[in-house]
């Protein structure tokens, strides 16, 4: 036999047996675990999200009392006597 049909041979073999393998049990679990891997991280980057959101949304919060205060410098009072 030649180098050749020896190669392509054993690249059939490769192929058949990497198509039995993702056919099989194996390759379900690995697949099932990519995806609770993926599950995983894609919490993780939304609960990031909602953290820097928080953040931003508290720092702007922040912002518009301090602007208030310097514009409207009285109205806290009259807030407080209208308790």
């Amino acid at each position: 036999m030649s180098l050749l049909l020896l190669t392509c041979y054993r690249t059939q073999l490769d192929a058949d047996k990497l198509k039995s393998l993702l056919r099989g049990k194996a390759a379900d679990e690995d697949i099932k675990e990519a995806l609770q891997r993926l599950d995983r991280l894609t919490q993780d980057e939304l609960r990031n999200v909602a953290a820097q959101t928080l953040c931003v949304v508290g720092k702007m919060a922040n912002d518009v009392n301090e602007l208030k205060c310097q514009l409207f410098p009285n109205i806290s009072q009259y807030f407080m006597e209208a308790l």
